[in-house]
């Protein structure tokens, strides 16, 4: 990979105007609703348009003004405030509060600054609801309102340069896998394989990857026997055994942004006839929702055709979790591949999407990856190979 990309350039992921053309586009949004401006609250609201990322503790709130009228500012406690400092483009960082925010104080501070910007009396939008009896007591005369869907839309769509950051970190996911799969002999538990990998990963980022910040990099679970019909079972002590099959699930993060996942179950030995079938019919369902996705495609018609499948398979009922999930900036981005959700794909948006048949007391045969919404229909991020030889291991 090359790091001298266009992805990590001085203390930022992305270049200057792409953050400017961030808050231009919220604000402009935010002006023709008649709104005086935002308030985002959310830490990965706050990355998107300060570029800043932090380690976010619910009794430390942090947020980020954007006035339709003037320029931004970042309101910090004193923990964050030398790190916001120098790493965020925003010229404007003030400290908020000294260290834990008591009583009626911050929403005091808060809204003197809100004045400064001349954003009294007028409407204002919020990304958190939460706080709105707290501000408007402070501030008599002014609007607000739930204005969360501005950020969010604008989130929704990936830049290419996002989609390039979610690239090269889907790439550090298959490897990742490749290293589980390297892993895997007889009697070795499950916690040792995700150490394993996660070692092998690490030491790979570590040497390529310029200017990393941002949460644990990499993330791998390794279910193993029968637990792998539970979805979401927790990597533990069990030992592998031959026989067994074995779901891997890895995530990369760079930045904050989810930008590789891909699960697999591998076959410990050869897999009996039962288990490579229930397997091909996963993969199929999978192959079938891939086909079908391309802009103006409903979220819920995917999920239709993946659980239609499933069911003249033979396996109505078997696979409790939705077919897909959007990624980016957190891992549930608040659109889902689901049976009620109406949403319409468009170009640049980015899901988790998969398949699977979860038989308890048997075991689980499951395939994902991340996949991007193209032009013309949808391209999974992912390299590493889905078909039966590749995920059985005969040695």
């Amino acid at each position: 990979m090359n790091r001298k990309s266009v992805l990590y350039r001085c203390i930022m992921v992305f270049g200057l105007s792409i953050y400017r053309d961030r808050v231009r586009r919220a604000t402009e949004v935010a002006a023709s609703r008649g709104l005086a401006g935002l308030i985002l609250t959310r830490p990965s609201s706050i990355f998107y348009v300060a570029g800043f990322v932090h380690m976010p503790t619910p009794e430390r709130p942090l947020c980020a003004v954007l006035p339709a009228d003037g320029d931004p500012f970042l309101l910090t406690p004193a923990v964050e405030y030398g790190h916001a400092k120098s790493k965020s483009w925003f010229n404007d960082v003030r400290q908020w509060y000294f260290d834990l925010p008591s009583g009626e104080q911050p929403f005091k501070s808060l809204a003197k600054m809100l004045g400064e910007a001349k954003m009294v009396g007028k409407s204002i939008g919020l990304e958190d609801t939460s706080v709105i009896d707290a501000l408007r007591k402070e501030m008599p005369g002014t609007t607000l309102l739930n204005a969360k869907d501005i950020i969010w839309r604008l989130r929704m769509i990936k830049s290419n340069e996002e989609i390039e950051l979610m690239r090269e970190h889907a790439a550090y996911a298959d490897f990742a896998l490749g290293a589980v799969k390297d892993s895997i002999q007889e009697g070795i538990t499950e916690l040792e394989i995700v150490g394993k990998a996660v070692q092998k990963t690490l030491f790979k980022m570590s040497k390529e990857v310029q200017n990393m910040d941002g949460p644990m990099p990499v993330n791998v679970r390794v279910v193993a026997g029968a637990r792998t019909a539970f979805p979401h079972a927790f990597s533990g002590t069990s030992k592998s055994k031959r026989g067994d099959e074995i779901l891997a699930v890895v995530i990369t993060t760079a930045y904050g942004y989810e930008c590789g996942e891909i699960a697999r179950t591998f076959f410990f030995g050869e897999p009996s006839e039962e288990k490579m079938r229930l397997y091909v019919a996963a993969s199929k369902g999978m192959a079938l929702v891939m086909k079908a996705m391309r802009p103006g495609v409903k979220c819920s018609e995917l999920h239709r055709i993946n659980c239609e499948h499933l069911a003249r398979s033979g396996y109505a009922g078997h696979y409790p979790v939705k077919t897909g999930t959007m990624r980016g900036l957190e891992s549930r981005d608040g659109v889902y591949l689901s049976e009620l959700d109406q949403t319409v794909l468009e170009p640049g948006m980015t899901f988790f999407v998969g398949s699977g048949i979860c038989i308890p007391g048997k075991g689980g045969y499951r395939l994902g990856e991340m996949v991007l919404v193209t032009e013309t229909g949808a391209e999974s991020l992912h390299k590493f190979p889905s078909n039966i030889q590749s995920v059985t291991i005969r040695a």
